[in-house]
């Protein structure tokens, strides 16, 4: 499942949060992040020999419709993130984790232990 659904199921359990709203809170951001083709820091997993995300997210794009011909995978990408957020949008997500009623301060006092706990969780690896 991923460092969204851990990071989601932290930050739930500590706010209060649906778990589903904190998925999509966390899910572009996350996209963000995974999207590099370089990345800085990555759980070893041997069944990749390189990082696959970018690519996927891009084929995800296309089996959407969202990417014309042509497009670069960096494009393709933004073109998904643009069409996750028109859905968050439509549904009345809040567009931050502020905006889901959590206070900086709490959040700040709370985050490194959030982070902790995510990467122990059973669904990052």
């Amino acid at each position: 499942l991923g460092v969204c659904h851990s990071m989601a199921h932290k930050l739930g359990s500590q706010f209060h949060i649906p778990h589903g709203l904190a998925n999509a809170l966390l899910i572009c951001n996350v996209i963000r992040y995974n999207a590099n083709d370089n990345p800085t820091k990555q759980t070893a997993f041997s069944q990749y020999d390189r990082p696959q995300a970018r690519r996927r997210y891009a084929e995800i794009a296309d089996h959407l419709g969202l990417s014309a011909p042509g497009d670069r995978t960096a494009a393709k990408i933004e073109k998904l993130l643009a069409w996750l957020e028109s859905i968050k949008a439509e549904l009345g997500i809040p567009k931050s984790i502020r905006e889901a009623g959590v206070q900086e301060a709490d959040f700040l006092a709370h985050v490194d232990k959030l982070s902790e706990d995510a990467f122990d969780d059973q669904c990052t690896g």
